[in-house]
C-alpha cells in the first residue's frame, strides 16, 4: 500500500472486512510489518471486533483455509506465500501482543500523552478522568456555592435566569448551569474562540459590552415608541379612530399605533404599501380627515418607521438575542477557572483535554518532536468510522499521515457521511467530504477514492427502497436548506445508491401512518404500539424468534415506552437504555422512603410512598384525591393507618426510629421485608440493590449522599440484560449503529427535524461592530437569528441539524436485513418532523407514488418470503430467582472491625457479657437525650450495628436509665443543650480530635469521654487537650469529665 485510500462505505458494504483485508495485505507482504501499523476506530467494541477478525483470518489462512479471502488477496497483489506468512504473522502477534496496535482513537492519543508527559510538561502521576459528568457536577456545585457570596457572579446568574426564563416551561438552575458547563468539553467553542479574544476572559470588558447591547436595544425601541406616540397625537388631532382607516386593525394603522409600541416591529405588506405611496393610506370610503392626517405627518411617520426597521432592525435584533445569553460568558469564565483548579488539585486530565493538549503542541509545526518519534514507529495508518472524527482529532493525526506519505508509505480511511450521527460529540462530516483532500493537497497524486457500493446485509427489495427513498428525501431536505448548504446535503447522498452483494430477494418495507381514534380515544402513538405488537406476534407465528427483532427509537423516553408496551404484551425485552429502574413502583417506593427518612418535612416523598404502596404494591382501588391530600390531615391520615406495622409507630405515626441507624444496603433490604416487596423476584429491585451496593463500595455520604447521587444518575440506571438473550432488542438509533437484524420496527418516526430554539445553544460570531469584540458568543438557536448578524451561523446549524436527522433515518432504515416496518404517528401540522419527510418522499418519488394506499394510509414495498429465524447459536441458560430473600436485620450476623476488643459470644445476659463495656461506651456516645424514646432508639441502633444482640436490648435500656438518673450525668443528655456525639474537630495544622460527647450551652461547654477500662493518667491528659481545644474556639467556661462505664463512675478533670 503506497497510496492514501479513501473508502466511502455505505451501510452493509463490508467496511470491517475491507479494513481487515488491507491490514492483511500489509502484514502478509512483510510479517514484521505488524509493528508499524496503527489501526484506530471509535469504540472499544469495534476495536475488539477488528482484532478478532484479523487474528481469526490469519489463523484460517495459516491452515490453508479462507479460500475466498485467499483468492481475493492474491488478486489484489499479495505475491508472498500466504499460508507461510500468515503463520509467521500470527506467531509474531501472539508472542508480541503489545505491538498489535488496534485501538480506539482516544486510547492512542492517551498513550501519546503518557509517553511524552515530561516533554508536554504535565504533572507527574496524573490520571485520566472518563466521567466528565461527575466533574461537571462538582465544579457546578462549587460555582453555585459562591452564588450570594460573589456579588458579580450572582448578578450574572440572576440576569441569565431572568432573560432565559420566558423561553422555558420549567426552571432548574443546576441543570442549566451544567448544560452550559458541557460546552467546555466541546470543540466548537475552542474552534470559535481560536487565538482570538473572548469576552469571557475579562469581566470588565464584558460589562462594557453588555452596556453597548442595551444602548442599541433601548435606542431602537425608544425610536419606534416615540414614532407611535407621535402618530397617536396626529390621529387624535384629526378625531380619527382605528376604524376610520383602511382594513382597520388589519391595516397599516395598527402597525403604526400599536405594534411598534409593544415590540412587534416587522411591517406587513399593507404597511409597506402605504409607506411607499401616500395614496395607499386611503381608500374610496375613507373620511377626508384620513388624508389630512397623512399629509399632516402620519405618512412620514409610517415611512420613517418602515425605513428605520429596514436599516436598523438586524443590528437591534442581534443585540436583543445576545442579551438573552450574554451573561453566560460571565459564568463561563468562573466555570473554566474552577475546572482548572479542580484538574490541578486532583492531578487529572479529562478525556476531552487530550486532543486539545496535542493540538497546542503541533500548532505552527507540522512535524513536532512528539510525532517525529511516533512517525518512526508507525508507518501505516488505518482509520475507521472517519465520519465521526472530530476536527481536533484530524488535526492531531494529520502530521502522522503527512510523514507517512512523504516516506511513500500508505494509509487509508473508511467512512460514510450518511452515517454521521455524532456531531453532538464533535464528529465533523465535512472532513470526509472535503477537508481531507484539501489538507493533503500536496499528496493529491497519491490519493485514491473508492466507493464500496455493494450491500451484503439487506435483501434486494430493502436496498432498492433505500436507494429510491434517500435519493428523493435528500432532494427534499436540500430544497428546504439555504442555497449555500444545499450542495453539502446533495453531496452527502450523491453516492447513496447500492447494489445487492448477495442477490437475495424477498425483502419488504411497510410504512403505516396513524391518527388518534376519536371514537376510542386511543392516541396515534398507542395505535402504533398496538400495531407493532400485532405484527410481532404474526412474525413469531411465521417462524421468526424474538431475538430476530429490533425496535429502533430516537430517544430514551421512546425506548422506555416501547419496552413497556412489549412487556405488557407478554414479550421479552433486552435493552440497556429503556428498562429504567425509575419505572419500577418498588424502586420508587424505596427511594422515596430514603428521601423521607432524610427529610420528614418532604410531603412529595411522603405522598409518593403512599401512592406507590397503595396503588401498585397493594393493588387497591385507592382514592387518588385522598392520597394526594393526605399530608394535609392532622389526624386519621392514610399514611399512619395504611403503612405496614414495621415502618411506622401506630400510635404516633412516626417512622420507626431503628430505621434511622441502619446502613444504606441494610436499610433497603429491611424496607423490602417490611413492605413485602420480595415475594416475586423483581429484576428492577435486584438491580437497584446492586446499584446501592456499588454506591456504598465506591462512595461516602450515607443516605443524603446517595439521594443526591441518585437524582443525577437515575435517568440512566437500568436493568442489565445479556444481549444474547432470546428477547426483542429495544435501542436508540445511535446505539444500533454498526448492528443489524432480520426484522426492524420503528414505532415513532415523527421526531423533529429542526433545531430547537428554546433548548439548543450554538456558538456564533460576527465581523460587525460591536459584535466583533468577542471571537465567540453562545446564543439560543432561535429562528429569530435569521434576521441578525449571526444568520450565517444559524443557517449552517439549521441545515446540519436537518442533515443529522436525515442521517438518523438512513442509519435506522439500513439496519434491516429482511423486513423493515416504519410507523408514523400523526403530529402537529406545523411541525417539521421525520414523519412528514417520509410522507413527502413516498408521495413524490416515482417509485412509490403508485404503491401508496391513501385510503389505508399505507405503503408496502416488496414481497416478503416466509419467515426463517436467523438467530443462531444457543442462548444462555436462564436461571430463575423465585423471590428476594430479605430476613429481619436483627437475625443477621454482623461484624464490625471498628469496635476494638469486641468478642463474638453466645451469652445473652448483658451483665455477664465480655462486651458490656464496649456496648455501654458506644450507647452513651450516641445517646442524644435522656428520654425513653431516645434510649430505645439508641439500643435498637446498636442491634442494627451488630454489637448488641436483640436479647440484650431490654437489659441495655435498663442500664442506660440507671446511669442517667444521676442529676449531673442527666445534664449531659439535656434536650435544651446542643449535643455533638463523636464529631471530628480539625486543627489548623490538620490534626483531628474526636471527643465522645460535647454538650454546648451558649458560651459554656462540657466534654465527656467514656472509658471501658480503669483509671489511667493519660485519660486526664486527653480530656485536658480537649478542654484547651474548645477554649481556643471561644468557649470560656469549659468542663471536662471522664466516665468509666464498667464502674459507672464520673470523674471531673481539672
Amino acid at each position: 500500500m503506497n497510496n492514501f485510500l479513501i473508502y466511502r462505505s455505505s451501510a452493509g458494504s463490508g467496511k470491517t472486512f475491507t479494513l481487515v483485508k488491507e491490514y492483511l495485505k500489509l502484514v502478509l507482504a512483510n510479517p514484521e510489518c505488524y509493528r508499524n501499523i496503527l489501526a484506530v476506530t471509535f469504540t472499544n467494541k469495534s476495536a475488539e471486533e477488528m482484532k478478532t477478525r484479523i487474528v481469526s483470518s490469519l489463523a484460517e489462512l495459516s491452515k490453508g483455509g479462507a479460500g475466498k479471502l485467499h483468492d481475493l488477496l492474491k488478486s489484489e497483489g499479495v505475491k508472498a506465500d500466504i499460508k507461510v506468512n500468515a503463520e509467521a504473522v500470527l506467531k509474531n502477534i501472539l508472542h508480541n501482543y503489545s505491538y498489535f496496535a488496534v485501538s480506539t482513537i482516544d486510547s492512542f492519543f492517551h498513550r501519546v500523552i503518557r509517553a511524552f508527559a515530561k516533554e508536554l510538561k504535565l504533572q507527574l502521576g496524573y490520571n485520566i478522568e472518563l466521567d466528565q459528568a461527575e466533574v461537571l457536577e462538582k465544579i457546578t456545585d462549587k460555582l453555585l456555592d459562591e452564588a450570594g457570596l460573589n456579588e458579580e457572579l450572582t448578578r450574572f446568574i440572576e440576569e441569565y435566569i431572568f432573560y432565559s426564563i420566558d423561553d422555558e416551561k420549567g426552571w432548574n438552575v443546576d441543570h442549566k448551569i451544567r448544560s452550559l458547563a458541557q460546552e467546555i468539553f466541546k470543540e466548537r467553542y475552542w474552534i470559535r474562540k481560536g487565538d482570538g479574544e473572548a469576552l469571557a476572559d475579562s469581566r470588565e470588558k464584558l460589562k462594557s459590552f453588555i452596556g453597548k447591547l442595551f444602548a442599541i436595544k433601548n435606542e431602537f425601541e425608544s425610536y419606534m415608541r416615540d414614532t407611535a406616540e407621535k402618530a397617536i397625537v396626529i390621529t387624535e388631532e384629526h378625531s380619527l379612530t382605528m376604524d376610520d382607516f383602511p382594513y382597520k386593525k388589519s391595516g397599516y394603522i395598527n402597525y403604526l399605533l400599536n405594534k411598534i409600541r409593544y415590540g412587534d416591529f416587522e411591517p406587513g405588506s399593507r404597511a409597506r404599501e402605504a409607506a411607499g405611496d401616500i395614496k395607499k393610506m386611503c381608500n374610496k370610503t375613507s373620511k377626508p380627515a384620513v388624508m389630512a392626517a397623512a399629509e399632516a405627518g402620519l405618512y412620514l411617520l409610517l415611512k420613517d418607521a418602515v425605513e428605520y426597521y429596514d436599516t436598523r432592525y438586524i443590528k437591534y435584533n442581534t443585540a436583543a438575542q445576545l442579551i438573552k445569553t450574554v451573561y453566560v460568558l460571565g459564568i463561563f469564565k468562573d466555570l473554566l477557572e474552577k475546572l482548572k483548579v479542580y484538574r490541578d488539585d486532583n492531578r487529572l486530565l479529562l478525556i476531552s483535554d487530550i486532543n486539545t493538549i496535542l493540538l497546542k503542541v503541533i500548532t505552527g509545526d507540522s512535524s513536532p518532536f512528539v510525532y517525529e518519534k511516533i512517525g518512526n514507529y508507525y508507518r501505516y495508518f488505518l482509520i475507521d468510522e472517519f465520519q465521526d472524527t472530530s476536527t481536533f482529532q484530524w488535526k492531531n493525526f494529520l502530521p502522522l499521515l503527512e510523514n507517512s506519505l512523504s516516506e511513500n508509505n500508505g494509509s487509508l480511511i473508511v467512512g460514510d457521511v450518511k452515517q454521521s450521527i455524532y456531531r453532538w460529540r464533535n464528529g465533523n462530516m465535512k472532513l470526509l467530504l472535503e477537508d481531507v483532500k484539501n489538507d493533503l493537497s500536496n499528496f493529491s497524486s497519491m490519493i485514491k477514492e473508492e466507493n464500496l457500493a455493494s450491500n451484503f446485509r439487506s435483501r434486494k427489495e430493502i436496498i432498492e427502497f433505500n436507494n429510491s427513498f434517500f435519493k428523493r428525501a435528500a432532494e427534499i431536505v436540500a430544497e428546504g436548506a439555504p442555497e449555500f448548504y444545499r450542495h453539502l446535503i446533495s453531496r452527502s447522498y450523491s453516492e447513496a445508491e447500492q447494489t445487492s452483494g448477495t442477490g437475495n430477494s424477498g425483502g419488504s418495507v411497510c410504512i403505516d401512518f396513524f391518527k388518534t381514534d376519536e371514537d376510542t380515544g386511543r392516541t396515534a402513538r398507542e395505535l402504533s404500539a398496538m400495531d407493532i405488537v400485532s405484527k410481532i406476534k404474526s412474525l413469531l407465528s411465521e417462524g421468526f424468534k424474538q431475538s430476530d427483532i429490533m425496535i429502533l427509537v430516537r430517544g430514551l423516553a421512546d425506548a422506555s415506552e416501547a419496552a413497556h408496551f412489549l412487556i405488557d404484551a407478554g414479550l421479552k425485552v433486552v435493552s440497556s437504555e429503556s428498562l429504567l429502574l425509575t419505572n419500577s413502583p418498588k424502586v420508587r417506593l424505596i427511594t422515596n422512603v430514603f428521601i423521607y427518612l432524610n427529610d420528614s418535612s418532604n410531603v412529595i416523598a411522603r405522598t409518593e410512598i403512599l401512592y406507590n404502596y397503595m396503588v401498585y404494591i397493594k393493588g387497591k382501588d385507592a382514592d387518588l384525591n385522598a392520597i394526594f391530600t393526605d399530608h394535609l390531615k392532622t389526624s386519621g391520615s392514610l399514611f399512619s393507618s395504611k403503612m405496614p406495622e414495621g415502618f411506622i409507630e401506630q400510635d404516633s405515626g412516626e417512622i420507626k426510629s431503628r430505621l434511622y441507624g441502619m446502613g444504606l444496603y441494610e436499610l433497603a433490604e429491611e424496607l423490602i421485608r417490611i413492605f413485602e416487596l420480595g415475594g416475586n423476584a423483581d429484576a428492577y429491585l435486584l438491580r437497584f440493590l446492586d446499584v446501592i451496593k456499588e454506591y456504598a463500595d465506591e462512595k461516602t455520604g450515607g443516605l443524603n449522599g446517595f439521594i443526591e447521587w441518585w437524582q443525577e444518575k437515575s435517568a440512566s440506571a437500568s436493568i442489565i440484560v445479556p444481549s444474547e438473550a432470546e428477547a426483542v432488542k429495544v435501542m436508540t438509533i445511535h446505539k444500533a449503529k454498526g448492528l443489524q437484524s432480520p426484522v426492524v420496527f420503528m414505532p415513532y418516526v415523527n421526531w423533529d427535524m429542526d433545531i430547537k430554539g428554546t433548548r439548543d445553544l450554538i456558538w456564533v460570531s460576527s465581523d460587525e461592530p460591536p459584535f466583533n469584540e468577542s471571537s465567540a458568543f453562545l446564543v439560543k438557536a432561535s429562528k429569530e437569528l435569521e434576521q441578525s448578524y449571526f444568520a450565517e451561523d444559524y443557517n449552517e446549524e439549521a441545515a446540519l441539524t436537518n442533515l443529522d436527522n436525515l442521517n438518523l433515518l438512513y442509519v435506522a432504515f439500513t439496519r434491516a436485513e429482511e423486513r423493515l416496518y416504519i410507523n408514523i404517528p400523526a403530529k402537529g401540522k406545523k411541525s417539521n418532523h421525520t414523519g412528514k419527510l417520509v410522507y413527502e418522499t413516498i408521495t413524490s418519488a416515482p417509485e412509490f407514488i403508485t404503491l401508496y394506499d391513501n385510503a389505508n394510509a399505507q405503503l408496502i414495498y416488496g414481497k416478503p418470503v416466509k419467515g426463517e429465524s436467523k438467530a443462531g447459536g444457543k442462548h444462555p441458560e436462564v436461571l430463575t430467582i423465585d423471590e428476594i430473600v430479605s430476613n429481619d436485620i436483627y437475625n443477621k450476623l454482623l461484624m464490625k472491625k471498628e469496635y476494638g476488643g469486641f468478642v463474638p459470644e453466645l451469652k445473652n445476659d448483658l451483665g455477664q457479657s465480655k462486651n458490656r463495656g464496649i456496648i455501654l461506651h458506644k450507647a452513651l456516645s450516641i445517646l442524644k437525650a435522656a428520654n425513653e424514646n431516645e434510649i430505645n432508639a439508641t439500643a435498637e441502633k446498636l442491634v442494627a450495628l451488630g454489637i448488641l444482640k436483640a436479647e440484650q436490648l431490654k437489659s441495655l435500656v435498663t442500664e442506660l436509665k440507671k446511669i442517667i438518673r444521676s442529676p449531673e450525668i442527666k445534664e449531659w443528655f439535656s434536650e435544651s443543650a446542643e449535643t455533638f456525639n463523636e464529631r471530628d474537630i480539625i486543627q489548623p495544622g490538620g490534626e483531628i480530635y474526636r471527643p465522645d460527647k460535647v454538650v454546648i450551652r451558649q458560651n459554656s461547654a462540657s466534654i465527656i469521654d467514656f472509658k471501658t477500662g480503669g483509671e489511667v493518667t493519660e485519660h486526664n491528659v486527653q480530656v485536658k487537650n480537649y478542654i484547651s481545644l474548645l477554649q481556643s474556639m471561644g468557649y470560656k467556661d469549659v468542663k471536662g469529665y471522664l466516665f468509666y462505664v464498667n464502674e459507672l463512675k464520673a470523674v471531673e478533670v481539672n
